[in-house]
């Protein structure tokens, strides 16, 4: 039921229906309130957030905070919980790294943002330096329309460094004011 429907919003992005790929949204949705469906619900609407990216900033950054809202927030099982952490900090990686990709910053910053209020931009360091785990997630956009562009390892190595680089920016306090220097 899950890849029909990334099949159905990729086909609402290419005839740039928003109408419909909110609809495709609505029923992941409700696909990922099942116990079996939220896995495959919540990574569906990741790589659409990541597809996205190519149509419309707008609605990509929408799936980003629906698949995102698909995964439970807190687990009370710690295991449930590490599970949790990794399937938000893919989907975050995969569109981060697909709006470098394509030149949509803003959802490169989005995704970004994200990664520091949840507080996963180390773990996002740890899977960046695993050579692996990159030729897997570059085969596994390829296998789904390539939405990471024609050098994928690439584009999820360069949303790293991105990452790296906007750490200053993200994790200052509220108001934009620097800390004391002692």
């Amino acid at each position: 039921a899950a890849e029909l429907l990334r099949i159905a919003g990729v086909r609402a992005l290419e005839l740039r229906n928003s109408n419909a790929f909110e609809q495709v949204l609505d029923r992941l949705d409700r696909l990922s309130r099942s116990t079996a469906g939220i896995k495959d619900a919540s990574e569906v609407t990741g790589v659409l957030a990541a597809t996205a990216c190519r149509f419309d900033v707008r609605l990509s950054q929408r799936a980003i905070d629906r698949a995102l809202a698909q995964l439970p927030a807190n687990p009370s099982d710690p295991a449930k919980a590490a599970v949790a952490a990794l399937q938000k900090l893919i989907v975050l990686w995969r569109v981060g790294a697909a709006g470098l990709a394509c030149g949509a910053t803003s959802v490169a910053v989005h995704a970004a943002h994200q990664l520091f209020e949840i507080g996963l931009q180390d773990s996002l360091n740890t899977m960046i330096s695993d050579r692996g785990t990159i030729a897997r997630e570059a085969a596994r956009s390829n296998l789904r329309g390539g939405y990471l562009g024609d050098q994928a390892e690439d584009a999820l190595a360069n949303f790293g460094t991105f990452v790296n680089d906007l750490a200053p920016v993200l994790t200052q306090p509220a108001g934009g004011e620097t800390a004391p220097r002692e």
